[in-house]
């Protein structure tokens, strides 16, 4: 499909390289954000997994405060990771977009200049 855009290749082919960026981009942001998820999980019911093996009340009762310190520490870590994260993807799109975008726009509008020569001419 692309070997047929003519004048338009060189605007095809940087909108498909934009395209593969901006997916690769997005697929690092995703992995982080399930990475941050896995451990918040992990965290958490790893501590009231051993309590709960325990089975006594009273050993219940002396490590849960410090379990919900954990749980409450590690979802604000797991939180302000995913913001980070969230604001570190913007920032690269934003980058994408100024690197790439006008020079698409220039490959796409020198192609139109081509193409219509073409035509003219034919």
């Amino acid at each position: 499909m692309i070997k047929k855009a003519g004048p338009f290749l060189p605007s095809a082919q940087s909108a498909m390289e934009y395209a593969q960026q901006m997916m690769e981009c997005t697929a690092q942001l995703l992995q982080s954000q399930l990475d941050i998820a896995e451990k918040v999980y992990t965290s958490t019911t790893s501590g009231y997994r051993e309590i709960i093996k325990s089975g006594e009340p009273a050993a219940i009762m002396n490590k849960l405060p410090k379990i919900v310190e954990n749980t409450i520490r590690v979802t604000s870590e797991g939180a302000t990771g995913y913001l980070t994260n969230g604001l570190n993807y913007q920032n690269t799109v934003i980058d994408l977009m100024k690197n790439k975008v006008p020079e698409m726009n220039r490959q796409f509008i020198k192609g139109m200049m081509e193409s219509t020569q073409i035509s003219s001419a034919s």
